[in-house]
């Protein structure tokens, strides 16, 4: 099994960044992936379940950026 984490730097969904980003994992191919200071246009594809923390609605984050972002290959239940 591939863990991976990486603090990706508050992309934002119209960066070039958020391309080179996801040819960066999708090369790592990690089974379960953890980022931080993430944003919810980080699409991996359908191989991937996941889950975001809660939409930021401070001033000081832009539109779509979230905390965490949890990806896995493997099926993921949220538990209230």
């Amino acid at each position: 099994m591939k863990i991976a984490t990486w603090n990706i730097e508050r992309p934002t969904k119209t960066t070039s960044r958020i391309k080179q980003i996801i040819d960066s994992l999708q090369k790592v191919d990690p089974d379960i992936l953890i980022l931080t200071e993430s944003n919810e246009a980080v699409l991996l594809g359908e191989a991937y379940n996941y889950f975001h923390t809660d939409i930021l609605l401070e001033l000081f984050y832009k539109e779509g950026e979230r905390r965490t972002s949890i990806y896995s290959m493997y099926p993921l239940i949220k538990q209230e």
